[in-house]
């Protein structure tokens, strides 16, 4: 699976909406086998570090 751009519109966001959609998806694809993610943010974003894919 290959997401190129996830953006959380203005009135959402600071509410955990896009972190919460990353961490769904990074579990659904955990569960189909996947053992690695790449996730590139711009610099400032509070994701940074929050994140991890654990085996």
């Amino acid at each position: 699976m290959e997401i190129y751009v996830l953006y959380v519109d203005e009135t959402y966001r600071y509410k955990g909406i896009g972190r919460k959609l990353l961490e769904a998806l990074t579990l659904q694809q955990m569960n189909k086998g996947a053992t690695e993610q790449w996730v590139s943010v711009q610099e400032g974003n509070q994701l940074m570090g929050r994140l991890t894919l654990q085996t």
